[in-house]
Formats: structure tokens, sequence, C-alpha cells
């Protein structure tokens, strides 16, 4: 029976063995995006003989998951998102470790939709107005809506209008994308407002809007200063600005230049009206003059993170790690997680561990700008594991030691001499006198007051570099025979 089981253990080996050489880790994967921010993480690898552990690291500063096969929501930005798998056998011993990165930009604008349209008259009727769509990326299938600031609307796609009365209209075009199954696209709505100014024909006008603006269009925020160049216009007509962002507009009187600040990146219709009127307040003629402006910014992100460690003390468990991350600085956010529950936002810190073991470190670095504010697009992460071993105890003590005392009277004193090979200063030394007294003194005496036979012994214990307490390295023992005529010496 015990052979039977030694070859059924035997053949277990070579299997094992054999399932082992034949496995291969992988932490490939791909990814898919169930909606603009949401991101699913697809592994190649999703079982393995017998178990195979998963571990993501999303790249955003987030908690990690185990899961198999995660969902994880971004805010807009780019990541660099990180796969690290672990495959064991059945009694839990590790056959092989792979890890895979890859960079995720999400939060992109897809929609490639711009409203616009321009308006002219029609036939002999100066109330009648043409409205023509001439917006980029738009279809009649896509919900389309004009409202044309007389209370009247639209929903076709280059519609005609007739105006009961002259006069300055805000005429908006709102469209909504609908995706080749017909279902709107909420996530892509557009929309174009301009001033369709209406004037009797008997009406002459000698104001013509212009204006030029300056202004950095690769920063945020941005600052653009408005300068009007309309000729003809006089101290009494009315100025408005719209910038195109949903601002208030800008009013006053002759002249008026304007200054405004953009708070986000994209393309805006700028837009200066001048209307003119008469003493009675009738307003007699409206120019308008509109131009784009785009403001694009493109995320920088010049950071990699990295470090190495190691230890400078006799101390292994006392680790420095220094920081060798290339673009980063001191008065970024730094965060350092030692893996054994400790973090530290020092820049090159020094982390001393409670035991041996292993620990996967990690280092998250968040850029900061030169106003001192966190660039969520810039943020990397390096992890790597740190090895602590218990340094190897060298023991090459001998105990020895000799004593001189008269044996034959009582009270007797003894001088105790250690003679031991290959003691250190750090040593623990511990004499016993056989009489139920101890010391701790690398040469003692002691005295005895009571004839007998005492034993006498030399403890020197030596314990490892750090921790773990100290091991018997070596005894010295003799008998010694107090109060008697016979003599006593080393044992």
């Amino acid at each position: 029976m015990k052979k039977f089981l030694l070859f059924l253990f035997i053949s277990f080996s070579c299997f094992l063995g054999k399932v082992q050489a034949q496995f291969a880790c992988n932490a490939g994967f791909t990814t898919s995006f169930l909606s603009p921010n949401s991101v699913k993480f697809n592994p190649v690898l999703t079982t393995g003989l017998p178990s195979v552990s998963h571990t993501w690291v999303f790249g955003d500063g987030t908690a990690n998951s185990v899961e198999i096969s995660p969902t994880h929501t971004y805010l807009n930005g780019t990541y660099v998102a990180k796969h690290f798998i672990v495959a064991y056998t059945n009694p839990g011993t590790a056959v092989c470790r792979d890890s895979v990165f890859t960079t995720i930009t999400v939060g992109q604008n897809t929609c490639g939709l711009t409203a616009s349209f321009i308006s002219s008259n029609v036939a002999s009727n100066p109330l009648t107005r043409a409205f023509t769509n001439t917006s980029i990326g738009a279809a009649a299938t896509d919900s389309i809506k004009w409202t044309f600031g007389d209370g009247s609307s639209s929903a076709m796609y280059s519609p005609t209008h007739t105006y009961a009365n002259y006069g300055v209209y805000n005429v908006c075009l709102r469209i909504i994308k609908r995706n080749p199954n017909g279902v709107l696209q909420t996530n892509c709505i557009r929309e174009f407002c301009k001033s369709d100014t209406i004037t009797s024909p008997t009406i002459s006008c000698n104001v013509q809007a212009y204006f030029s603006g300056i202004g950095d269009t690769t920063v945020i925020p941005s600052t653009f200063q408005f300068t009007n160049l309309s000729p003809g216009i006089l101290p009494t007509d009315s100025v408005r600005w719209t910038f195109g962002d949903g601002t208030p507009a800008v009013s006053g009187f002759g002249s008026i230049n304007s200054t405004h600040v953009y708070t986000a990146a994209g393309t805006f219709n700028v837009c200066l009206r001048i209307a003119r009127a008469t003493p009675s307040g009738a307003v007699t003629c409206v120019r308008e003059y509109c131009k784009q402006i785009r403001i694009t910014v493109t995320p920088v992100c010049n950071l990699t993170a990295s470090f190495h460690f190691g230890s400078t003390t006799p101390n292994p468990l006392v680790q420095n790690f220094t920081n060798t991350s290339t673009g980063a600085a001191a008065t970024d956010s730094i965060l350092w997680t030692f893996g054994d529950g400790t973090s530290s936002n020092v820049y090159s810190p020094t982390h001393t561990y409670a035991n041996y073991g292993v620990y996967n470190v990690c280092l998250r670095i968040i850029k900061r700008n030169n106003a001192g504010v966190l660039q969520t697009n810039c943020v990397r992460e390096f992890c790597k594991l740190d090895t602590i071993a218990a340094p190897i105890n060298i023991c090459n003590i001998q105990a020895y030691f000799s004593f001189t005392g008269n044996t034959t009277t009582i009270p007797s004193t003894f001088q105790f001499t250690n003679l031991s090979a290959g003691v250190l200063p750090t040593d623990s030394i511990r004499w016993t006198f056989g009489d139920g007294t101890i010391s701790t003194l690398a040469n003692p005496s002691h005295t005895y007051t009571v004839a007998g036979t005492y034993n006498v012994c030399l403890r020197i214990a030596r314990g490892l570099a750090v921790g773990a307490g100290a091991t018997d390295l070596g005894a010295g023992v003799t008998g010694l025979a107090v109060g008697t005529r016979t003599g006593a010496g080393l044992g």
C-alpha cells in the first residue's frame, strides 16, 4: 500500500511539473467604451490551472480592482492602465507572473457637428427671409429646430419665413444628431444664433460693423481684446457684443471696445451689433459683424514616474526610496504606498518595515501647473516589488572562562574571567553561580556564604541583525566546590 501511495505522489508531481512548464502567463487585454467615459477591460487570460489572480491599476488614482473583467468610469483625460496577473498551482505556489499597460484617452469629442446658417431676401418682399442651413456634419434626418425671434419656429432643414414687422430678430438653429437607427444622440447637440436685420427699403444707413480681436488661442483661460473698428459709428449708436460662449452680452453706446476671458476650449461665434435710432427712439438701421475664434488646448504631459530603492544601514528593514521620475517636481502631488498599509508624500522618502517580506511599492504623481493647480490629465504611476530578506546570522562564538578563589573557607569570594573567543560588544552575557544568583557583567566576582558544590555557567547569546530575538550561541560550564578540602577547577 505504501508503495502504491508513493507511486501516486510521484505521478502527480510529474504531471503538475508538466502543467507548470506548459502554462504561459499573458496579461494582455483590450478595452471597449460603454459610454464616452465608461471603459470595459477585457483580459486575454480569464482562466488557468488551477487559479489566476488579476490586479487592475486604472491610472487615475482610484482604488485598484481584482475583478477579472472590470468596468471603470473616468473623468476626461489620458490615463495609463495596468494589468497584473499571477498564476498559482493548487498548493498556492506561483507559476508565473506578467504585466501589461496601455494608454487610454476618454472624453474626446466625436460629435463632428457644427451648426451655422445664412439668410437672404426672397423676391420683392423684404419681410420674407430665406434661411439656408450651412451646418457641417448635419443631415435632413437630424432633429432640426429654428426659432425666428418673433415667437415662431420651424423644423425644416432650410426654411423660409415671413416677418410681420421690420426690425432685428435673434434667429437660432438647434440640431440634435440621430444615429443610423434614428435614435437621438443627446451628447451631440449644437446651436448657432445670430441677429437678422429686416429694414425698410426706404431707410438708409451708413454704419458698417467691423472689429478685430487679439488673444492666445492655445491656453486656458484665454483673454481676448476686441477693438471696434466700425466706420460711420455715432456716439448715440447702440453697441452690443456677444461672445459665443453663453455669457451675457456687453452693451453700451459709441465706439465701445470689449475684453473677454474664455475659460474653456472650443469654437466661439463673436458678434458686434450696432443699432441706430431716430430722435423718437425708433430703430432705423442695424448692422452686425461676426467672426469665429477657435481656442485649442493640447495637453502636454512629459511626466514619467520611476524610482529605485535600497538599504544604506545595517538594518535591511530601513529602505531608502529615491524618486527618479522625469518631468516631476517637488511641488507636484506625490503619493508613495509601501505595500504594508502605510504611505508618504515626501519626494524621496525613507521607510522602516516591521517585518521581512515582499512589498508592492507604488509611486503616483499628479503634475501641478505654475498656478499650483493639479493637472488631472497628467497623472503617472509606477509600481514594483521590494523584497526584504532576513540577513544570515553567523555564529563563531566559543564560550569559556576561568576563576580564582579559596575553596576551603566561608565566606569565599571568587573572581571569574571571561575567556570566550569571537565575542562581540553587542552579544548578551549572563553568568549563573549555582546558588540562585546571576550577573551580566563581562568579568564578575561572586561571594559564596555557604559551603557546597556549585554549577557555574557562562551563557553568550547573539541576536539577529534586526528583531527575531536572541539565539544561544555558546556556554561555558564548570563545577565549583566551596568549603571543602578538595580542589576545584574548570569543568
